[in-house]
């Protein structure tokens, strides 16, 4: 009777098999679009954070992305993996990333002192008088640094930046009327950074 009744389970085990596996496949089209895009929504975060990563609630989500889980594994995990959305949103709210980005400036005319040497074959006066001190006009560019301070799904919160401001003596242009400027001489007398904040950047 035994032989029988294995003779019967071998005779249907691939109908099992192939129904447990259809069954998998269909449990896996249900959840696996929901988790994608959760760990896509978080991936800034997840892309920064070890700790994150290893999570058991994210290792098992990544994993179904990635090869799925046996059925009895999926099966078990289907309502924990279910609450992924609102657990990675709850989570995720104590963090923020900061990045710290250089880029080149504006480009600024200002006014520059340079020694200019005594020529050669200049005559006894010129070079009694030895070398001179003199005034030009040049265009500078100074780096200037921008902070970034994104939350968890890399969207920028806050933007700081620092712009370098040259010792120097500059004309600021200003607009008297239409098709009509003049120019408001300035000396800045020590160099010096600005910084300006953009709360809620995007």
């Amino acid at each position: 009777m035994k032989a029988a009744a294995d003779g019967d389970f071998q005779q249907h085990e691939s109908d099992l098999r192939a129904f447990l596996d259809a069954l998998r496949k269909e449990k896996l089209r249900y959840i696996r679009p929901e988790i994608e895009a959760t760990l896509r929504k978080y991936g800034f975060w997840l892309a920064r954070s070890e700790t994150a990563r290893q999570d058991p609630l994210i290792e098992k989500a990544r994993s179904v992305v990635q090869s799925g889980l046996p059925l009895w594994d999926l099966l078990a995990a289907q309502e924990e993996l279910g609450t992924l959305p609102r657990v990675l949103a709850e989570r995720s709210a104590q963090f923020r990333f900061f990045d710290r980005v250089e880029e080149p400036g504006p480009v600024h005319e200002i006014e520059e002192k340079y020694i200019e040497a005594v020529p050669e074959g200049a005559g006894l006066f010129q070079r009694l008088a030895g070398p001179k001190e003199r005034i030009r006009k040049v265009r500078k560019s100074f780096r200037q640094e921008h902070i970034l301070i994104h939350d968890t799904t890399g969207a920028v919160l806050t933007k700081i930046d620092f712009s370098p401001i040259p010792r120097a003596r500059i004309d600021l242009w200003h607009l008297a009327a239409v098709g009509w400027e003049y120019a408001h001489r300035v000396n800045i007398t020590r160099a010096f950074v600005l910084s300006t904040t953009l709360g809620n950047a995007r």
